[in-house]
């Protein structure tokens, strides 16, 4: 026979209560569940939500062809515009050059389009100024940007800057 020591015999009557008395096991709340041991990245409240991985091409439309698809690797291999604000750093191209590259000569920009759909036509008594170059460039998330720049790469204070762009409308004909 075996002897039974205290400890033995308080873990024998523990579970003796345990096993005999249901209802109140049936009636106790469960414990919490545990706390993951695996983090979650806390979701930033004021970011806005990425925007749509196709924002990130643009595209260049002209009445009667297919769209023709810019990406910031296809504006790599443009010669960019000489920036002195910012720098230098901000890498920015020549609307004109880009058009008449991929469209042909004589095209000229008409309006823009921005990710939301908004259309905006862009002013020809801006585009047609000897002093005024169209410029186009990638922000930080990818995204294109439209804007006017100087002869020397300065951004003209009262030029507008078109954000998130997602298509060029172009004009294929003569610039009149």
């Amino acid at each position: 026979m075996r002897a039974w020591s205290r400890s033995s015999l308080s873990f024998v009557v523990v579970a003796a209560v345990a096993c005999s008395a249901p209802s109140l096991a049936q009636s106790s709340p469960l414990p919490p569940p545990a706390p993951s041991t695996t983090t979650a990245a806390p979701m930033p409240t004021s970011a806005k939500p990425p925007p749509p991985v196709e924002s990130r091409e643009l595209r260049v439309v002209v009445a009667g062809r297919p769209a023709i698809v810019v990406t910031p690797t296809t504006l790599a291999t443009q010669t960019p515009v000489s920036s002195t604000q910012a720098g230098g750093k901000a890498k920015q191209f020549a609307v004109r050059a880009l058009l008449e590259k991929i469209v042909g000569p004589g095209a000229r920009l008409v309006a823009v389009v921005d990710h939301e759909g908004n259309r905006a036509v862009v002013d020809a008594a801006l585009l047609a100024s000897p002093d005024v170059v169209a410029v186009v460039w990638t922000n930080r998330r990818g995204l294109f940007k439209v804007g006017f720049v100087d002869t020397k790469g300065r951004r003209l204070d009262e030029s507008i800057e078109f954000r998130d762009v997602v298509e060029l409308q172009v004009s294929a004909g003569a610039v009149q």
